[in-house]
């Protein structure tokens, strides 16, 4: 999975269309962000997909917390 304050990319079995809104949840050592994401295009490649999202949806925790990781890890 790849991650930045805006949305991220993440690996998938199922295709699922461009502008799909759905609920992400994303453990990290700092505690789990949730929020709602709308995906974007994505590239298939072996069975799976690799879908773009972004996020559309965080409360102000969540924010902070993907901050925090990002800040930290990335």
């Amino acid at each position: 999975m790849r991650l930045s304050m805006t949305g991220g990319c993440a690996v998938l079995e199922n295709n699922i269309r461009r502008g799909t809104f759905g609920e992400i949840e994303i453990p990290t050592p700092v505690g789990k962000i949730r929020g709602l994401i709308e995906f974007l295009d994505g590239r298939g490649k072996r069975g799976h997909s690799e879908l773009g999202f972004r996020f559309v949806g965080l409360e102000d925790s969540d924010h902070e917390r993907l901050g925090k990781a990002l800040q930290k890890f990335g």
